[in-house]
């Protein structure tokens, strides 16, 4: 047995009509929250530079920190040279052919 085919002249299936009162449709949430969004991001740039503060002493570091350096030991070359490094001392023995390259975090 084949189903009916739906034509042009078939009357569309009866739905219940949604209470649009109670729900909150997925687009309606979006617009919302893009206009909250939007005036918080207003309200920022706003606000008056009085009200930010400026730490009384930055972040002040004493000697190295391994967690702050990029090191390379070869660089884009194939041979590698040596850097061993501690809070005090940063030693560099470079080798032929290695360019070794350190940067320094100065956030």
């Amino acid at each position: 047995m084949k189903a009916p085919i739906r034509t042009h002249e078939t009357p569309p299936e009866e739905t219940k009509p949604e209470s649009r009162s109670s729900l909150v449709t997925l687009d309606e949430a979006i617009s919302a929250a893009a206009v909250v969004l939007a005036a918080l991001i207003a309200a920022l740039i706003l606000l008056p530079s009085g009200v930010w503060h400026q730490p009384a002493t930055d972040a002040v570091y004493r000697g190295f920190d391994p967690n702050l350096m990029y090191i390379s030991p070869s660089g884009p070359a194939s041979a590698a040279g040596v850097v061993s490094i501690s809070n005090n001392e940063l030693a560099i023995t470079a080798k032929s052919n290695s360019p070794i390259r350190i940067r320094p975090c100065t956030c």
